[in-house]
């Protein structure tokens, strides 16, 4: 299993730059992928803090499982909840993005616990690449 953190996260989850935001309200990070996918492969995007109010996401990738027949499978939510969100997209087999296909839970959620933002992969790539990962992230504090 790898972690991968975007470019708004230390190594060990911890936020790095001291704020989420780059504008009001907005978050927006990158994430290199540098080796194929595998299952359980965890790709953090953010630490949402207690008082968040969840209103939006999105993520843009390239292809990251370039077979005939891809494979990868993933899932979006929470370190406690992987799959809150997003219990399985095959987003990630070509390049493209994923919006507002979300489970009823994300909208509104209101964070109440410190934890990161997570993309977890539930089936490995059949040909997993490199490649780059992008997500924004609407809240209200």
């Amino acid at each position: 299993m790898a972690d991968y953190y975007s470019n708004k996260l230390n190594s060990d989850g911890t936020e790095a730059s001291g704020e989420l935001h780059v504008g009001p309200n907005l978050g927006i990070a990158t994430v290199s992928i540098t080796a194929g996918l595998a299952i359980n492969d965890e790709i953090h995007f953010f630490r949402l803090f207690p008082g968040y109010t969840l209103v939006s996401m999105g993520f843009y990738f390239t292809d990251l499982d370039t077979n005939g027949t891809p494979l990868l499978t993933s899932s979006v939510g929470v370190e406690s909840d992987p799959d809150l969100f997003v219990t399985s997209t095959t987003n990630g087999r070509s390049a493209g993005h994923l919006l507002g296909d979300y489970n009823e839970a994300f909208y509104g959620y209101e964070v109440a616990t410190e934890e990161n933002l997570i993309w977890k992969v539930t089936a490995s790539a059949a040909t997993g690449v490199a490649g780059t990962m992008h997500c924004w992230l609407l809240f209200n504090t």
